[in-house]
């Protein structure tokens, strides 16, 4: 679970470094919380934003990763590579939608008289689509926000999160 850690924090370095100097400035990284709705799971996150500028359409590039290691015999971590589109720029209540693809690592704990050849790991793709909004916390250094999170995968669930996060300046 560690080396998924890892790799996933190296990934949100890698786009904070590859993003546009311009964009940097503007490069925002946080923890979050979740509850999943459907697996009864709580979740504990990290995400990034940055912006994302295609032709006419400012973008907001989103890679993140949940985990869910609270049942003692399974661990489960998504990373999810997303785009939003935000309705509004402003920093007291900017709303957004968004999509990406999912990739989920589960990794479960077989019991010591498991038959052979069972597998100790799953690997499933599948797509994000989440809505949420960010708004302003007054004069505190961070940027709150609130989301409803759909991943459609061999086993469709939906997620509430909520966390901060930080501008990078």
């Amino acid at each position: 679970m560690k080396r998924n850690l890892l790799l996933s924090a190296s990934v949100l370095l890698l786009f904070a470094l590859s993003t546009p100097p311009t964009a940097q400035a503007q490069f925002q990284i946080g923890p979050h919380l979740g509850f999943n709705l459907d697996g009864s799971d709580l979740l504990v996150g990290a995400n990034a934003k940055f912006p994302v500028n295609i032709g006419e359409y400012a973008l907001i590039g989103n890679p993140g990763v949940d985990f869910y290691f609270f049942d003692e015999d399974v661990t489960t971590a998504r990373f999810n590579i997303d785009v939003l589109y935000p309705f509004s720029r402003a920093q007291s209540f900017a709303p957004y939608v968004g999509a990406g693809l999912l990739i989920q690592y589960t990794s479960f704990d077989l019991p010591d008289n498991a038959p052979r050849g069972l597998e100790s790991t799953d690997t499933d793709i599948g797509l994000n689509f989440k809505i949420g909004t960010s708004f302003s916390a007054g004069d505190a250094p961070f940027l709150p926000f609130v989301e409803g999170h759909f991943a459609v995968k061999n086993n469709s669930d939906f997620a509430i999160r909520a966390g901060i996060l930080f501008p990078m300046n």
